[in-house]
């Protein structure tokens, strides 16, 4: 089914340095989180994944064994990935209708495909079947979210990246992203998910990663991870890791 594996990563911005030897595997048809507290180098680490940060200094984004971290954007879209990264990002002057087109855009000259992929998109987001014409500034912000998800969606992506997908959404809104994110994962798509909220992360996935100051320094299958209430203090800045995994009290 494929796997994308990510070995000794290292990427940041200019000449400076926030991400430090990651390593982490999304394999297809599972969601693997990222977590981690404000700063820790998650998003970084996202873009750097689909090719979007030019501040890469190293490491292996590897597609079942070959080497595609030096592809550009537009490449690692046509081998499917696609990223969707975070605050509701849509074409807010346009039509809903008009925002998946664009999002499709790649697949304009295969018009069977296309049609699929629009018809599926709006089966798992019956919302925007009904908004369809209604322009995206005119949508709430659960529903832009599900737009932005939509676009990304409209190639078909194999390897889905999301960047804090529920950030600011009510609970009910956040469940119905995550319902579509799991059965992605059911069809047999990876998505790995930057998420704020550890436990909900958790819950909603098969593995999860704890990063900090750049750092991967916790992972783990999520059933076993859920329990423990270090990674919550870290995550919350309570404590700090050191060598060895230890953890001591933050003095920040």
């Amino acid at each position: 089914m494929g796997e994308l594996t990510v070995t000794g990563l290292r990427a940041g911005y200019g000449a400076m340095q926030v991400v430090h030897d990651v390593h982490l595997r999304l394999p297809a048809g599972e969601v693997v989180a990222l977590v981690g507290r404000n700063g820790a180098g998650k998003t970084t680490t996202l873009q750097a994944i689909a090719g979007l940060r030019s501040g890469a200094f190293g490491g292996r984004v590897q597609l079942d064994g070959t080497d595609i971290s030096q592809w550009s954007p537009s490449r690692m879209a046509k081998a499917g990935f696609a990223f969707v990264p975070d605050g509701h990002r849509v074409l807010v002057g346009m039509t809903v209708e008009e925002n998946l087109r664009i999002g499709g855009f790649p697949m304009r000259r295969d018009k069977r495909a296309l049609e699929d992929a629009h018809a599926w998109v709006v089966d798992l987001f019956p919302d925007l079947a009904v908004s369809r014409y209604r322009h995206a500034e005119q949508l709430s912000g659960g529903q832009q979210q599900m737009l932005a998800i939509g676009m990304a969606l409209m190639c078909r992506p194999k390897f889905l990246l999301l960047d804090e997908p529920c950030g600011g959404l009510a609970p009910a809104l956040v469940d119905r992203i995550y319902e579509v994110v799991e059965r992605l994962a059911a069809e047999g798509q990876g998505v790995l998910v930057v998420e704020q909220d550890v436990q909900r992360a958790m819950r909603r996935s098969a593995r999860t990663y704890v990063m900090d100051q750049g750092r991967i320094v916790i992972d783990g299958p999520s059933s076993e991870l859920l329990g423990n209430t270090k990674i919550l203090d870290l995550v919350r800045g309570i404590v700090d890791v050191v060598e060895g995994d230890e953890m001591t009290p933050s003095v920040s």
